[in-house]
């Protein structure tokens, strides 16, 4: 068994300890590594190595080295680990999860056998070996990610010089009213929720969470309201990417599944066609038409034409420097973020207020 002048401090070595669920109970002492305070991890440690709720009430201490001894507390779940092994059984989770957060800070102790030793120093050394293979997936994905963004760039996929390509999995929402029909006392709207993920899909969906009041009106002029049940409408696909139409040349209807173009093709209009199927075999569709503005907003979208649509959204995209005033050029040029710009430009008319009233 390894005994204590063979266990070396190390850095950051600490004490801590486990209370126990009685009051006559004993609570458990046992040494960590300081690194668990810097990374938030020392509840995870407790709940390792102080494991059934019928031995410790779920409370631990932590000496830290950095304020002279004084204990920090910390809540945990001495159930943790037999939870997660009964759901990693049911299929709703992954065992080793607790060990993974906790192995890199227990250190050895006295009492412990040369092989819970060196098994603690191998399940350490994998558990670094496998963040580092975590993390350098997250840097191929990264890097992958990266260059699918400079090949639709190149291919004008994600608009003008690649303005766009922020937008890639972003998903825009508005619900809105929109008129349906008229009957024979009263126009009827309902209301509508527009969702547009770049650069995957568009839907369309019917809020039935407002009851709809039907207006009835008898001879004698006399109307009473009726409200019908609600019910959950069913999502309905407006379209998937088709691209920017101003790269598309002279677009072919027949082409995107449209017997007619119901918008003009241009460098910041983006087209998202082969929705669902309506009457008389027309395809939905949404063009979406990007004007300037300083936030990514869904203002509005409106059915120009039987399952035609066209969505307007804000973004800095379109915005045409070069009919701004030279300071505002300057300024926008040399920011570089959006949040810089913003501050920039507040500044700007803070200043330039008294000649811009001067000059109206």
């Amino acid at each position: 068994l390894a005994k204590a002048e063979e266990i070396p401090e190390g850095i950051g070595r600490t004490s801590a300890q486990c209370f126990p669920a009685a009051a006559d109970g004993q609570a458990k002492q046992f040494a960590v590594n300081a690194s668990c305070l810097a990374e938030d991890a020392c509840s995870s440690v407790c709940a390792y190595l102080c494991t059934d709720s019928r031995r410790f009430n779920g409370t631990c201490s932590v000496a830290d080295p950095s304020s002279e001894g004084q204990m920090a507390w910390f809540s945990f779940n001495p159930d943790a680990l037999r939870y997660e092994a009964m759901m990693a059984a049911y299929g709703r989770g992954r065992e080793g999860a607790m060990e993974e957060a906790a192995i890199e800070h227990v250190v050895a102790e006295e009492g412990m056998s040369t092989t819970d030793v060196k098994w603690l120093e191998l399940r350490q050394r994998m558990s670094r070996i496998t963040k580092k293979s975590a993390q350098a997936r997250q840097e191929l994905a990264t890097a992958q990610q990266e260059a699918q963004v400079l090949k639709g760039v190149s291919a004008g996929q994600l608009g003008p010089g690649g303005v766009y390509h922020t937008l890639q999995s972003e998903c825009l929402n508005l619900t809105q009213d929109q008129y349906v029909g008229t009957t024979a006392v009263r126009e009827q709207w309902h209301a509508f929720r527009y969702i547009i993920c770049f650069f995957q899909h568009v839907t369309q969906q019917e809020i039935k969470g407002r009851p709809d009041k039907a207006a009835t009106c008898d001879e004698s002029g006399h109307c009473s309201e009726v409200v019908e049940e609600a019910e959950e409408a069913e999502v309905i696909l407006l379209g998937r990417p088709a691209g920017f139409t101003g790269v598309m040349g002279q677009l072919d209807p027949s082409r995107v599944g449209l017997t007619q173009l119901f918008f003009q093709q241009a460098d910041h209009t983006f087209l998202f066609a082969g929705g669902g199927q309506c009457p008389g075999g027309v395809y939905r569709a949404v063009a979406v038409e990007f004007v300037c503005g300083e936030e990514v907003r869904l203002q509005g979208v409106k059915e120009v034409q039987t399952c035609a649509y066209v969505a307007e959204v804000s973004h800095p995209g379109p915005c045409n420097l070069e009919v701004w005033p030279s300071a505002l050029k300057d300024l926008a040029r040399k920011a570089s973020s959006e949040a810089e710009l913003v501050q920039a430009l507040r500044g700007w008319l803070r200043q330039s207020a008294p000649l811009l009233a001067g000059a109206g």
